[in-house]
């Protein structure tokens, strides 16, 4: 990685949301007999090499520094540095082992209902409380396994 981050301004359509993620879940049934470190190193190679094509995805968003050209008051920036394809793998997926007595064929039954799982049980961030001031990643995402299936959280 570069020692110097490359900068990229947010245009005026970025500023409209709130500084929160959203958040999505995608629930996938595993073949049997595939274990839970295969399915995540899968998973992360595929988050690395989308980093490699969209390098900006791996970085943070930041308020932007007063002393930047063109800087107005709650302007944002993303601050990267680009992922190399021997690089290590993106910190921003986690693997998480889901202690529920829920299993697979009884969400896919009911729907896959909302409040079966809370936020912060799916997600490694706090999905409502983005600290500009430090930083924010982009991306970040979560494989939550239970038997049988992966439920793939992820968040921008």
């Amino acid at each position: 990685m570069s020692e110097t981050p490359i900068r990229v301004d947010l245009g005026p359509m970025d500023h409209l949301m709130p500084t929160v993620y959203t958040a999505a879940v995608c629930y996938l049934a595993m073949k049997p007999g595939v274990s839970a470190t295969e399915v995540f190193a899968y998973l992360q190679e595929g988050l690395h090499r989308t980093f490699l094509q969209v390098p900006w995805l791996s970085g943070k968003v930041h308020r932007q520094a007063r002393d930047t050209p063109g800087w107005r008051p709650g302007k944002l920036e993303i601050r990267y540095s680009p992922s190399t394809a021997d690089g290590p793998q993106p910190y921003q997926f986690r693997f998480n082992e889901l202690e529920s007595a829920t299993h697979y064929p009884d969400l896919k039954a009911s729907a896959f209902p909302l409040d079966t799982f809370d936020d912060k049980d799916l997600l490694w961030v706090e999905t409502w409380q983005a600290d500009l001031d430090v930083g924010v990643e982009v991306v970040v995402a979560q494989a939550n396994f239970m038997p049988g299936a992966c439920l793939l959280a992820f968040g921008m």
